[in-house]
């Protein structure tokens, strides 16, 4: 789906000589790590947005006072070895290696600059600064530019990502039916002679 979604915009790109810079559409709010995180859903507690959350390997939660939360908003990594990488986030706390970034332009859709950043994420990791620690750099992403299309043009864009959301989540209730079902099957648990295909 993301090789469709690049198709497209490079479409537009060759369609629309008009370009409009990041710096006026987006803004970067940095995350903060929670006072209390927790292994387990606790009162009060929500998703703990980490890289590791973000890529299906681990779900904390945490207390979301003073935090900052994200309502299904477009991540970035700012800090570490994944420094430019690009989500399109579940409702959750934002961590502190991650920036939320806001569309301060109403001209354009979350789904449309998802897919702009996500297309400029091997670009901006090569211009992240920092030698130990990367980071990325905020205002060369600013620099960079995107075709103006209208918010009907745009839709394409919220359809192509809405499917992807569909298969994600489809294949995480395959590794959790296959979690439970296969340590069954290894102790006898389930009789495959007496499943019927």
């Amino acid at each position: 789906m993301y090789e469709i979604a690049n198709s497209l915009l490079q479409n537009d790109f060759e369609n629309n000589a008009e370009i409009e810079l990041l710096n006026n559409i987006i803004k970067f709010t940095k995350g903060k790590k929670p006072l209390n995180i927790s292994n387990k859903e606790e009162k009060d507690y929500i998703k703990y947005l980490t890289i590791a959350c973000l890529n299906n390997q681990e779900i904390t939660y945490a207390n979301p006072t003073k935090t900052i939360i994200s309502e299904k908003d477009i991540l970035m990594v700012m800090d570490g070895a994944s420094s430019g990488e690009v989500y399109f986030s579940d409702y959750g706390i934002v961590g502190s290696t991650l920036a939320k970034i806001d569309i301060i332009n109403e001209s354009y859709t979350k789904e449309y600059i998802f897919f702009i950043l996500k297309k400029y994420s091997e670009l901006i990791k090569n211009k992240n600064t920092g030698s130990a620690i990367p980071h990325t750099d905020k205002a060369f992403v600013n620099t960079l530019g995107l075709p103006i299309i209208s918010i009907e043009q745009q839709l394409k864009y919220k359809n192509i990502l809405k499917k992807i959301q569909h298969n994600n989540s489809e294949n995480i209730n395959l590794i959790k039916l296959r979690d439970t079902l296969l340590p069954k099957l290894m102790n006898g648990e389930i009789d495959l002679d007496k499943i019927e295909i």
